[in-house]
């Protein structure tokens, strides 16, 4: 059975075992490949400088599970948005307390130090259609 778009689809056709004419709705069933990858694509941080244009810093990668950005020192608001590799993961970026599809935001987090620490957390999913 070959995968396709990341899954098996098998017809199944449902009915009444003692009457056989009964078999005439046809259903599906899909079994997926389970995805493993909970790595980020990318962090973005977006704001507006002194003179009201939008700026983004993508965050670097400085270590398997750390990212760093650095922004204006003018700066007290920035939105957050982290997209994961795989569009089947989970991605929640704290404080928010749901995970989403891939994609991330928390808008207007506020900076209140020089060095702060935002966890996001990124969790493989098998997602069902």
């Amino acid at each position: 059975m070959a995968l396709k778009d990341g899954y098996a689809e098998i017809q199944v056709n449902v009915g009444n075992a003692n009457i056989p004419s009964s078999f005439n709705n046809i259903s599906y069933v899909r079994i997926y490949k389970k995805d493993d990858n909970n790595n980020l694509d990318y962090i973005d941080l977006t704001y507006e400088d002194a003179k009201g244009d939008e700026i983004v810093v993508r965050a670097e990668k400085v270590d398997d599970d750390t990212y760093a950005a650095i922004v204006d020192e003018n700066v007290s608001l920035t939105d957050i948005k982290a997209k994961a590799e795989s569009n089947s993961a989970k991605v929640q970026i704290e404080p928010n307390t749901t995970y989403k599809t891939s994609y991330d935001e928390y808008k207007e987090y506020q900076l209140t130090s020089d060095e702060q620490n935002v966890n996001i957390n990124v969790k493989t999913f098998i997602r069902y259609k």
